[in-house]
């Protein structure tokens, strides 16, 4: 792969997930404090749970695909586990977006991430759509 490819699918991970990344990261502050309401049984300490487990499971196939890529000879996950952990990654974006909803233009934040898994799916599709 030439040189300039790698640094424009780089910028495109970068442009597409930053915010989501930067969500994440916040949203993993606040762990400790989510853990302590699933322990008094508040059901909706789990609902605030499950969009963070999933973004990690979907940074981590975003590594992954990001990576096979760029190195296409590379398998770092098996096939089937890369698609259940795209979807996961799609699903906390979603419904991230439905818990917090949204302003006027909040909504491009949301879309870029989704914009870009289907863009990465679709280069790495050989990689996440080979039978496992």
């Amino acid at each position: 792969m030439k040189p300039i490819y790698r640094i424009l699918i780089l910028l495109e991970v970068v442009l597409c997930f930053g915010s989501a990344t930067i969500m994440l990261a916040l949203g993993s502050l606040f762990i400790p404090a989510t853990i302590l309401g699933v322990s008094s049984i508040q059901a909706q300490s789990v609902l605030l749970l499950l969009p963070i487990i999933g973004g990690a499971l979907g940074l981590v196939a975003l590594i992954c695909i990001v990576l096979h890529i760029f190195d296409p000879t590379k398998g770092y996950i098996k096939p089937a586990k890369m698609r259940v952990f795209i979807l996961c990654g799609l699903i906390a974006i979603i419904s991230s977006f439905l818990m917090l909803g949204g302003n006027k233009y909040g909504w491009v934040f949301y879309l870029l991430p989704i914009l870009g898994t289907l863009h990465l799916t679709y280069l790495g599709r050989a990689y996440v759509f080979r039978y496992s």
